[in-house]
């Protein structure tokens, strides 16, 4: 029995294309699209979870939010976020009106 040569990176002379070779490169760049989208709504979310944390009294979600976002670890302070986060719904007690305001 005779074995099989071995095929080296140097064999490789070209890509023949066929429909395979088409539809993997299509799955591919879906791929690569899904992963870019993927991203710029990570990004956005962050975005809008720094800006809503911003308007809290207590700034140690804004802080925290902002310093791992632009350390790259927005992914894992952005869970942390929607696990334990404040809503940002509820009026601050402490919030004064403003100048004639009645009632």
């Amino acid at each position: 029995m005779m074995a099989s040569p071995r095929v080296r990176a140097r064999d490789v002379v070209g890509i023949h294309p066929s429909a395979f070779t088409w539809s993997m490169a299509g799955l591919g760049v879906v791929g690569v699209l899904a992963v870019l989208g993927g991203a710029l709504g990570q990004f956005v979310a962050w975005i809008g979870a720094v800006l809503d944390t911003s308007r809290l009294d207590d700034k140690t979600w804004f802080i925290v939010l902002l310093v791992l976002g632009l350390l790259s670890f927005g992914f894992i302070a952005m869970l942390v976020y929607l696990v334990a986060g404040p809503d940002g719904t509820r009026e601050s007690a402490t919030r004064t009106k403003p100048l004639g305001a009645t009632a």
